[in-house]
């Protein structure tokens, strides 16, 4: 690989100008300098992104639009929950046993929290579906107001926890396969970009999560006789930014489906043909912060999410140096090592096993994904935006333009 180049902005010093005053110049002169610097600027924009200065350079460069990537983003997401090392929470097993639909209240826990309670009969010796959850949703949640209500609790469940690992593995396969392709050796190469603006940076953003106890899972084991949230915590919340050479930042979050902003993208056309899951999913969660979603009069983004910090992947030189040096999916210990230290410094918590493992398993799937759809131009057959629902409790509105979280509760 060649090194990453193009992520800052470097002064440029230039000479005081010794030209002679302009009413002195003739017309074709003021046209040439006109263009040169309009021709200079250009340079700077394309070396800015990394990209060549001389045309088969530049024609070897593909560009890849960031409001069609989403509909990858949302499906490289789901495959990692998809994959098999990924540890399923112990309610999917078992029999759930109440009524734990859209609309009954929150029960508050002193110790624990208040939330949605879901009971599970965890007390058969062998798990009941044995260790795989089941196809037929009322054999595992009998009180289901229907079967699309049962399917979407399972998937804000299954699509639950681990986000940092599976985000910083997504960011970094994208710095490896998009952002480090090799093309002095005649390959073509690919950059993002958004609304004709280049992606200069990229990586996670951390803060709070809006989250209202009705939006929120709390789970009771009928075996351990103990209550416990579901494994993710809102005022830890994680997501993708994106940020463009106009300064225009779009962010994408798959965690938010969990507490019930169920924005999703249907996913049938970015599913490469050689996935290694046996499992094609029909949507994925995609909360897409772009634009127009700021800009919609009847939404306040700043409610849904306060950040408190970020890091960006793509200017980080240790994780560059990491990427030039490494094959992602055999990545040395010491150079993994480079990683974890990366997200422990971010989240200032230690990463346990079971995130390193995943880190390491989906950094070598997500890498393999791309390079394959890369080589392949797949993404010349995408849509131009792939097709986007709300997941809807029942009784709530269908609108965009009227976005509910949870219950029929408008931002």
């Amino acid at each position: 690989m060649v090194p990453v180049v193009g992520f800052t902005y470097p002064w440029i010093k230039q000479k005081p100008s010794i030209a002679p005053p302009a009413a002195k110049l003739s017309a074709r002169f003021v046209s040439a300098q006109r263009a040169m610097s309009k021709y200079t600027a250009q340079r700077l924009v394309r070396k800015q992104i990394g990209e060549g200065t001389n045309r088969t350079a530049a024609r070897k460069t593909e560009i890849l639009e960031l409001d069609s990537f989403r509909g990858y983003l949302a499906w490289m997401y789901e495959s990692s929950y998809n994959h098999p090392e990924m540890p399923f929470h112990y309610s999917l097993f078992d029999k759930i046993i109440n009524n734990c639909n859209p609309g009954i209240p929150p029960i508050h826990v002193p110790g624990v929290g208040e939330a949605r309670l879901v009971v599970v009969d965890d007390r058969p010796l062998v798990s009941l579906f044995n260790d795989a959850p089941p196809n037929h949703m009322r054999d595992w949640w009998p009180m289901a107001q229907s079967d699309d209500v049962a399917r979407k609790l399972r998937r804000r469940i299954r699509w639950s926890g681990y986000v940092l690992p599976v985000l910083t593995a997504m960011a970094c396969a994208l710095m490896s396969k998009i952002y480090s392709s090799p093309w002095s050796s005649g390959g073509r190469r690919f950059r993002l970009q958004y609304r004709s603006s280049p992606i200069t940076d990229f990586g996670i953003s951390l803060g709070s999560a809006k989250a209202v106890a009705e939006d929120r899972l709390m789970f009771y084991s009928m075996k351990n006789k103990r209550f416990a949230m579901l494994p993710q915590d809102p005022d830890q919340h994680y997501r993708l930014y994106f940020t463009t050479l106009k300064g225009e930042e779009i962010y994408f979050d798959g965690g938010a489906y969990t507490f019930n902003l169920a924005r999703v993208v249907f996913v049938d056309a970015y599913i490469p043909p050689n996935a290694p899951h046996p499992i094609s999913p029909e949507m994925a969660p995609c909360h897409w912060e772009e634009r127009e979603f700021r800009t919609n009069k009847m939404l306040d983004p700043d409610s849904l999410f306060h950040e408190r910090t970020r890091v960006s992947v793509l200017r980080s030189e240790k994780l560059q140096r990491v990427i030039e040096r490494s094959d992602p999916q055999h990545v040395a210990d010491a150079d993994l090592a480079v990683f974890f230290t990366f997200m422990e410094e971010f989240s200032r918590k230690k990463l346990d096993v079971r995130d390193k493992i995943l880190f390491d398993i989906l950094l070598g799937q997500h890498c393999k994904n791309l390079e394959g759809m890369l080589e392949k131009a797949l993404y010349r057959d995408w849509p131009a935006r792939p097709p986007e629902d709300i997941d809807l409790d029942p009784y709530s509105t269908s609108a965009l333009n009227d976005l509910t979280w949870g219950r029929d509760r408008n931002i």
